[in-house]
Parts: C-alpha cells; structure tokens; sequence
C-alpha cells in the first residue's frame, strides 16, 4: 500500500474516532439530564414552597437567564434554631449546654434542645455570640421559620457575686461599697473600689474583690466613719 493511501486511513481513523468520543460525551450529558427528572432530596423534610405544576415546562438554566427556584424543603426533625447570646455569657455556651424553648403557638408547653456549636467570635455590632441549638421534632408539632424565646442552663465556673443596688457608692473617688469588717473585735467601715457589671435593677453583679459573705453597709451616708 502507498504511503499516501495509509495516510488517508489514518486521517479517517482519527477523524471517526474523535466524533465516536463526542458522540459518547453527548450520551453522557443526555442521559444526566434524563435522571433529572427525578429530583431526590439529601434529607428527609417537607416541601414549603412549590414554584412549578405537573405539566410545566423546565429549561436548563445559564449565566445569562438566570435560574428558577422548583421547590424549597425543610429539615423538619432536628429544628436548628440560633440565638445570640451576650458577650458575659460567652464563655458559659458549651456544646451540650441545655435549653428551654417556648413558642407562642404552644404556650403551656416547653421544647428542649442543646447547644451543638458556635459561631467562635463575637459579632462586632451587636458584641454577641451566635449559637446554634438543635431541638428534635419528631412529630412536626414545631414548624421551620417560627420565633421561640430560649432559656440557656448555663452553668458559671466563677459566679457572679451580687449585691443590692443600694449599697454601692458613686462619687468623686469613684464606685465603691462600704464594707464592714471585723478588726480586734471591733467592726469598722473599709470603703472598698469595686467594679460593676451586670444591673439587675435591685440587684448589681461585682465583678472583683467581693466576696461572698462579705457584710456590706446598706445606703451608706456621706459622713459615715471610715476605718
């Protein structure tokens, strides 16, 4: 055989092996789309929202046109729900930290559910930390989208020492408690600096140098006897 006409078979061969390749890559995309036509969720849940009917048409989507929501589901069971806790409490949320939920639809009725996890840093606008707590919902008595009001266990490795909002001192010194102390039998008045975090109304938290079983002077005069 000619060189020339070897040449020529093998142009043809190359030529119907790459349209067998593109024929074969065109089978692959057809047969992708037709399992399209079965759309399985990665979870069990429920549908919310449907943006299609039987019978409707569905185009492939581009760049250009957009795409098109078919439907939205819900994981129904465990609820996820997020809250925001105060930058004080921030190193109290632990994942397995219980919570109490009520919802205004189930008023005499109290969910539970526990931290899993975090957000790790605090937002810097609101300074708190988002936290996400998984309630289970077997029966769907709880529905995706609704407000709860939540109440954390939290357990304080150093609590909070307060004291009565009438026993602290503000003056040009500063914020300070009169604190008795007993010194050679006799008790005597030790104003003591302090510094103040939390105001509960009647109620304040110390955040130092209190401690507790200290006696404090309830609505201190001005002219009362320093030791």
């Amino acid at each position: 055989m000619a060189q020339e006409d070897a040449d020529e078979k093998n142009a043809t061969l190359s030529e119907a092996q790459a349209t067998l390749t593109a024929d074969q890559a065109s089978v692959g995309q057809l047969t992708a789309m037709e399992n399209f036509k079965h759309i399985v969720a990665p979870f069990t849940g429920t549908i919310t929202f449907r943006n299609i009917e039987v019978g409707n048409l569905i185009s492939a989507g581009s760049t250009t046109a957009g795409t098109t929501e078919l439907y939205r589901i819900a994981q129904t069971d465990p609820l996820r729900l997020y809250v925001d806790v105060p930058e004080a409490n921030t190193r109290s949320i632990q994942p397995g930290v219980e919570a109490d939920l009520h919802v205004p639809a189930y008023p005499d009725r109290i969910f539970h559910g526990e931290v899993v996890r975090s957000a790790g840093a605090l937002d810097t606008a609101t300074r708190t930390l988002k936290a996400e707590i998984r309630v289970p919902n077997p029966d769907g008595t709880l529905l995706p989208g609704s407000f709860a009001e939540v109440t954390l266990e939290l357990v304080d490795g150093a609590p909070a020492i307060l004291i009565p909002a009438n026993t602290l001192v503000v003056n040009a010194s500063g914020t300070q408690v009169a604190l008795i102390q007993n010194i050679d039998g006799i008790d005597k008045i030790h104003f003591l600096p302090v510094k103040v975090g939390r105001d509960f109304g009647t109620e304040v938290e110390i955040l130092q140098d209190v401690n507790d079983g200290d006696r404090l002077v309830t609505n201190p005069a001005s002219d009362l006897a320093k030791a």
